[in-house]
């Protein structure tokens, strides 16, 4: 038996991303459900958690863990390998709403990014 509802699960993480930034139930949105693998079928997530610092992923880890929800990692979605499919059960982090300057490292150069819109990809690195 959990010792939270998912109310009081989807508060915490509420105060740890924002209160636009958890979804649940009716607002995770398809595409939350699965990768670009061809294998599986869709499975909506619990949550999803939308963080926009590496603070809030690791609150939001630890929040899940002290809750025993599983979590899934989730770049932009768009891997071929079902590594971004959710538990449905558990927690998906996509930090896919970030605007902050991000390096990979040497030698690459940092870049800024923006806030994704419309029309606009937000590849991961590295990508297969």
């Amino acid at each position: 038996m959990r010792a939270q509802t998912d109310t009081d699960t989807a508060r915490e993480f509420a105060d740890i991303v924002g209160e636009s930034q958890p979804l649940t139930g009716e607002r995770i949105g398809p595409d939350y459900h699965h990768d670009e693998a061809l294998i599986g079928e869709p499975v909506a997530p619990r949550f999803v958690a939308r963080p926009q610092t590496a603070e809030q992923v690791a609150a939001l880890l630890a929040a899940a863990t002290q809750a025993q929800i599983p979590v899934t990692a989730r770049g932009s979605g768009t891997g071929l390998s079902a590594a971004a499919r959710p538990c449905p059960d558990g927690l998906l982090i996509s930090p896919t709403t970030r605007s902050r300057s991000c390096s990979p490292g040497p030698p690459w150069p940092t870049s800024t990014l923006p806030p994704p819109q419309k029309g606009w990809c937000t590849p991961s690195f590295p990508a297969s």
